[in-house]
């Protein structure tokens, strides 16, 4: 019994969390700019590998790629950070990341290249 008790504790905890998350991040940009910096930030409509927020160079990101649903921030040295994002998000995402790293070349693969185009259009 003691058991069912302890998964339930840690259940609610988790619960608690991520309420806590959803509500603390709900109104903010994916990217925050902070000079020479871009923050990427944890929100509802993004979910991201690894320890967030994350602070790149902004220089230090030379190709956003699009790939089904997942938007790739390629550096340097050919290392990418890969952001899943909700399909109803990836035009103001894909934007959000356009504005943030403005030397960085996006690259599509056909089908979204074609799909981006579309919503652009209807942007």
């Amino acid at each position: 019994m003691e058991f069912f008790y302890i998964i339930a504790l840690i259940v609610a905890f988790n619960m608690a969390v991520l309420i806590y998350q959803y509500i603390y991040f709900r109104n903010s940009p994916v990217f925050e700019s902070e000079g020479a910096c871009v923050r990427i930030n944890l929100t509802p409509e993004v979910r991201f590998h690894i320890e967030l927020p994350k602070y790149l160079q902004t220089d230090s990101i030379v190709k956003l790629r699009l790939a089904g649903n997942c938007l790739s921030l390629v550096n340097e040295t050919g290392n990418s950070y890969d952001l899943w994002i909700e399909p109803s998000h990836l035009k103001s995402i894909t934007a959000q990341a356009e504005k943030a790293f403005v030397n960085a070349e996006l690259c599509c693969t056909e089908q979204d290249e074609t799909n981006y185009s579309v919503m652009h259009q209807h942007a």
